[in-house]
């Protein structure tokens, strides 16, 4: 717990040290994936990236891992691997946001309601496949493919969630792939626009800000004499906040 002390406190206001990668998502690679490409083979009753039996090989091997600035990856040249993109959405205006999901293979999509990714629930499943555009290939209704063009299945391939300025969201994108190569994307739409991609400037590597400052941030009129400012420099994910400016 850090704490400062202030004879005078008109107007506080925190504001983190960017940690490094701020603007970037992280990418997780597994390569050697023997199980074709069902992610998990339990279809839409599937739990958890790694908990499924046959993912296990996922926590027995270690992945190659880097930093993606958008929202997806695609593979066009590897076969038979599991990708996932993990990290915080940070949305600059409030309001309804609709998340859609396109995978080559099986694709998964979780949101947390927070920045804690134990409250993470599944909001998108694709079990077979679409093209690296083709967000509307599954009946939203149906949840059956529509039309020519990628695999059999099923999908659900959009949900809406109610997002608030500045606050950090976990998300987690999975998916796996057989031949072909593969592909895991996820758009978004409402307050920012039309169905687009989501970039650098929404994304964080690490949820940074004050956890629990006193007072609040951006507190006005807390009162004139001596003031304990504190916050929790920790973040319980794994991150450290080195420093705030007052």
């Amino acid at each position: 717990m850090k704490k400062l002390i202030l004879a005078t406190m008109l107007c506080l206001g925190l504001a983190a040290v960017a940690p490094a990668w701020a603007g970037t998502l992280t990418y997780e690679l597994w390569t050697d994936y023997t199980y074709g490409n069902q992610l998990g083979d339990v279809g839409t009753d599937f739990p958890d990236g790694l908990a499924a039996p046959n993912m296990q090989w996922l926590a027995d091997n270690a992945p190659t891992v880097s930093q993606v600035d958008v929202f997806q990856m695609d593979e066009p040249s590897l076969d038979y691997y599991a990708g996932r993109i993990s990290g915080w959405l940070v949305p600059a205006v409030g309001g309804d946001y609709t998340f859609w999901l396109a995978s080559d293979d099986d694709g998964r999509l979780w949101i947390s309601s927070d920045e804690d990714p134990a409250k993470k629930v599944l909001v998108c499943y694709i079990d077979g496949w679409c093209g690296w555009g083709d967000f509307e290939r599954f009946d939203p209704e149906t949840l059956q493919p529509t039309g020519p063009g990628g695999g059999g299945g099923v999908g659900l391939q959009k949900a809406t969630r109610t997002l608030v300025a500045g606050k950090p969201y976990y998300v987690e994108l999975m998916w796996s792939d057989g031949t072909g190569g593969g592909h895991g994307r996820v758009n978004w739409e409402g307050p920012i626009g039309a169905r687009q991609d989501i970039t650098s400037e929404y994304l964080r590597n690490i949820p940074w800000g004050a956890i629990d400052p006193i007072p609040a941030d951006g507190a006005t009129e807390v009162g004139l004499g001596v003031q304990a400012l504190s916050w929790d420099a920790a973040h319980p994910h794994g991150a450290t906040i080195a420093s705030y400016e007052v």
